[in-house]
């Protein structure tokens, strides 16, 4: 074999194994967007997580609540009220104090159509959403993450108050899996559905994971994918038991849906 052939071998190789690791299937759209300054004026720190919210052992579930909807700005008020059983009051009180109540309030009453109104929405796996995963801004120990509508139609982007996202890290063949999904996976369809205008921005945050493998994760949303970044999970999470049983059920449900 000549050396010629030998080394077209060896590039084809290459970049097999490259596209193994990198290839998404979807949609990565223009990640070196500025992340909006998040501000916390009401100092929420405390929301209840225990050890076992970032050291998880398994493919796990969790909500992925909204903490801001709307038009894109350098600045972002984080909302809590959607994360929190209990934001922080007023001394012998039990709702929000007035100089909160307009910060506070249910800003996603724009942003939601009930069942009979969803023909209007585009589905999240037909759109193109950007996302971003903010490594430098840190909040309660998590990650934020925003969600762009990069399309012209508006997209659904959730369901009640919470968002459709996943969390994916590559194992040790090189191979992106799944190992956090919504819960809003098992929801009947029933409900409140939420959407993003074009150009509008929704944020979420994510937890920065403990464990004793260090790897690669992104966010996945339909078939959009955010920037990649560096952090711990445990390779247990990567163990198929509940991830088979949750797959199988998605894939029902896409059928009847």
């Amino acid at each position: 074999m000549s050396k010629a052939a030998l080394l077209l071998i060896l590039i084809f190789i290459f970049c097999s194994c490259s596209k193994k690791a990198g290839d998404t299937g979807g949609s990565v759209i223009n990640h070196n967007i500025s992340f909006p300054v998040l501000t916390d004026t009401l100092s929420c720190v405390d929301l209840n997580r225990g050890e076992d919210f970032y050291n998880r052992s398994e493919f796990s579930f969790q909500d992925f609540q909204v903490c801001y909807i709307g038009k894109e700005s350098d600045t972002l008020i984080v909302n809590n009220y959607y994360r929190i059983s209990k934001i922080p009051l007023e001394p012998n009180t039990t709702i929000i104090p007035n100089k909160h109540r307009l910060q506070y309030r249910d800003r996603l009453c724009d942003h939601v159509l009930y069942d009979s109104d969803t023909n209007r929405l585009t589905r999240i796996q037909e759109s193109r959403c950007e996302i971003r995963v903010d490594t430098a801004q840190i909040l309660y120990s998590e990650y934020p993450v925003l969600v762009r509508n990069s399309d012209s139609v508006r997209v659904e982007i959730g369901f009640e108050s919470h968002l459709f996202l996943e969390i994916e890290a590559l194992d040790s063949n090189g191979n992106w899996q799944m190992i956090i999904s919504d819960w809003n996976s098992f929801q009947c369809g029933l409900g409140s559905h939420v959407f993003l205008n074009p150009g509008e921005v929704a944020l979420t945050f994510i937890p920065i994971l403990r464990g004793n493998y260090y790897t690669s994760l992104r966010v996945k949303m339909g078939m959009n994918y955010s920037n990649t970044f560096r952090g711990r999970i445990n390779y247990t999470q990567f163990h198929p038991d509940r991830k088979q049983d949750f797959l199988k059920f998605k894939s029902h449900q896409s059928k009847i849906n």
